[in-house]
């Protein structure tokens, strides 16, 4: 559910990559990933190996704080300048966690379609209550997946939206949502 195209290619994409059984050295040999490969290859956390499939598959070098993090009941990315292509990475390498409790990815410059995959991922996953995404650029758009995500899902305890306050004034005016900061 990741790419903006039709459902049965997104479908598609992401079951090719989850199915991957395979992990030998060759699947992962790239140059730039092999330093943070090692550490990571004999990995028993299928996020883990699914983050780093994901990576290669988006041409993004892994981040190893993502990574150290994955087995955590609590993720920190803070602050951590986050391409589209590595949002999109890590999302799906969250698909399958299902110890994560509580994502924090204040400043990382999420924007709209990081938004869409944020809720892709926590509408499938029940086990991650509280998400900080204040201090991002969500925009009009991304704000409407978390009220959508906040419509159908009722596992979300806490969600920080901070740092946003153009873009909830905007969606009020519309009557999507309305939120005090």
């Amino acid at each position: 559910m990741f790419l903006m195209t039709s459902n049965s290619s997104k479908r598609a994409f992401i079951t090719e990559l989850l199915d991957r059984e395979s992990t030998s050295e060759d699947d992962y040999e790239t140059s730039s990933f092999s330093p943070i490969l090692q550490r990571y290859r004999n990995s028993k956390d299928e996020s883990q190996k699914d983050y780093i499939r994901a990576c290669k598959h988006c041409g993004v070098v892994p981040l190893t704080v993502f990574l150290r993090q994955l087995g955590e009941k609590s993720m920190s990315l803070r602050f951590q300048l986050l391409s589209q292509k590595a949002i999109k990475s890590c999302a799906i390498a969250l698909l399958r966690n299902s110890k994560l409790q509580s994502l924090d990815l204040e400043g990382c410059q999420i924007r709209p379609s990081g938004a869409k995959y944020m809720f892709d991922v926590l509408e499938k996953r029940t086990n991650i209550t509280e998400i900080n995404l204040g201090s991002n650029k969500l925009g009009t758009e991304g704000l409407q997946w978390i009220v959508r995500l906040l419509q159908s899902n009722h596992h979300i305890k806490s969600i920080n939206l901070s740092g946003m306050l153009y873009n909830v004034v905007a969606l009020e005016t519309r009557s999507v949502l309305k939120i005090s900061c």
